[in-house]
């Protein structure tokens, strides 16, 4: 409902757009997948936070701040209405200015001119890690006729295929198998931090509303709590003068607050059964699709995947139309319609005759996919060390404290099957959920103990959730304060100066390995 309501917003501000600030991280990237469901035609942006605290010294991830830095990019470029998607941490970093922006991507097209020094040289200055496979952001791996590269923000490598000092080809390739996936015309790369455009310390800087100050702000009711809270992290961490050079300051965020519309915490909503509860949900589900039809109403199925549409028409007994985006599916006054969106919950519109959406998580429950656009694959996970072990605790980030049952081999019919991963949680409850949700799982304990389980549907953990991220947040003020002291009382020494011993090494802006 929220993603509708910016929908319509957005297409009401006209040439100004609008910027949304959601509560959380994960608020915002649901938000902006949602968004591209309804109109795969819309360039929503969503701008993440850095993944470090203010004046922590270490290193953001290369996925994070090449994100960022694409971000950025299409923001100072862009000539279309501004629809963006962020977070209030995530906007209180000051910018290189929009201006800056116009010298620092490298474009490649096919039947221009190729030079493989140059384009090194180039990708080097941006950040880029050379001779490295192209497997996460921000490597490049040049061989014979070929090259490979992770641009900043993608969602995968591109091969860039190429003879006689001329680009032939650019495919966009699958990030495991490293098959082509489609081809395109043009690159854009981007450089793999903000920092790079920023020119030096002394430098002139911006701040987010600068490259859309005629959108139109919008914020989730909490945002301002969390701005709140953030705005203290940073006070904490460094002197003012620091502060206000870097972030964002107190008086910066209430003149930008002027110009927000806050939503409210609750609004109207009428939403459908959860037919994955009831004892016969084929039975109750065909009543209700019926019941619908009687009335001249319009039905809409709504999943994330095609599987899961095809399963909610079997057990519908209807077959719905595919539409393209929003606007097509929610026309007319009856019928059914189906269209690819991860809708958490279905609902019931206003009007004599509404519009009625049922979603694959009211038919399938834990079984309906929910994929994650910016996480990586799951499949290379399950190769990772610190994967636990079965009847390991684990915390699923949408419903709680759970034990690991391991996977499961589900059959959907038809010769069909498919690998689910079993959670159990308190009563005695379990879920399978599919392997995707690895993204949304974190090791806990390697046993239970007297551990509290939480229930299935994840009732009990908003609860306890909230109360950990207030924890967090408290122990990562004590920490950035900590650090602001020491690094107050460190004063060099003449006396430690060992360069004629030691020769300074030159410092690289990202770690040897992402974070």
């Amino acid at each position: 409902m929220l993603a509708l309501h910016l929908l319509e917003q957005w297409k009401k501000s006209g040439r100004d757009g609008i910027v949304f600030l959601a509560e959380s991280e994960n608020r915002a990237e649901r938000l902006g997948s949602v968004l591209h469901s309804l109109d795969p035609s819309l360039e929503v942006l969503v701008f993440p936070r850095l993944n470090t605290l203010p004046f922590d010294g270490l290193e953001p991830s290369r996925e994070i701040a090449g994100r960022r830095s694409s971000v950025l990019r299409r923001l100072a470029r862009s000539k279309k209405p501004v629809f963006l998607v962020s977070t209030a941490e995530a906007i209180m970093e000051r910018l290189p200015l929009p201006a800056s922006w116009a010298r620092l991507s490298i474009s490649l097209k096919v039947g221009a001119d190729y030079s493989e020094q140059d384009l090194k040289d180039r990708l080097e200055a941006l950040g880029y890690d050379l001779d490295e496979e192209a497997d996460f952001p921000g490597s490049a791996l040049f061989h014979g006729m070929t090259f490979e590269v992770f641009p900043a923000g993608a969602l995968g490598p591109f091969r860039i295929e190429h003879s006689g000092g001329v680009i032939r080809r650019i495919a966009g390739v699958d990030p495991d198998e490293h098959d082509v996936v489609f081809d395109a015309q043009e690159l854009l790369i981007d450089p793999m931090s903000e920092r790079i455009a920023l020119g030096g310390k002394r430098a002139q800087r911006a701040a987010l509303p600068d490259y859309c100050d005629r959108a139109h702000w919008i914020a989730d009711a909490g945002v301002s709590g969390h701005a709140e809270s953030w705005l203290g992290t940073i006070k904490e961490a460094a002197g003012r003068r620091e502060a206000e050079r870097e972030y964002l300051g107190p008086g910066d965020w209430k003149r930008l607050t002027k110009r927000m519309s806050a939503l409210p915490r609750k609004a109207a909503f009428t939403p459908t059964p959860d037919f994955s509860k009831v004892a016969s949900s084929r039975k109750a589900l065909r009543a209700f699709v019926a019941d619908t039809e009687r009335a001249g109403s319009r039905l809409l199925l709504v999943a994330a995947v095609e599987d899961d549409l095809r399963a909610m028409e079997r057990m519908s007994g209807i077959k719905a139309e595919r539409c393209a985006d929003w606007d097509e599916a929610a026309k007319g006054r009856g019928g059914e319609a189906a269209l690819l969106a991860d809708f958490d919950t279905g609902f019931i519109g206003s009007g004599r005759k509404p519009l009625v959406v049922v979603t694959a998580t009211d038919v399938l429950g834990s079984r309906a996919h929910h994929p994650q656009p910016m996480a990586k694959a799951w499949g290379a996970a399950f190769d990772h060390p610190d994967v636990p072990e079965r009847g390991a605790v684990v915390v699923h980030l949408q419903r709680g404290l759970a034990v690991l049952d391991g996977l499961q081999t589900y059959d959907m019919g038809k010769g069909s099957s498919r690998e689910m991963i079993r959670l159990e949680f308190a009563g005695d409850d379990a879920v399978l959920v599919p392997p995707a949700d690895l993204a949304l799982i974190w090791p806990y304990a390697a046993e239970r103990g007297r551990l509290t389980l939480d229930r299935a549907d994840g009732s009990t953990w908003w609860a306890r959730r909230t109360e950990a991220e207030r924890d967090i947040q408290v122990a990562a003020k004590q920490l950035a304060r900590h650090i602001a002291q020491r690094r107050r009382r460190r004063r060099p020494d003449p006396s430690d100066d060992l360069t004629q011993d030691h020769p300074a090494r030159p410092e690289s802006p990202w770690p040897d390995r992402p974070s």
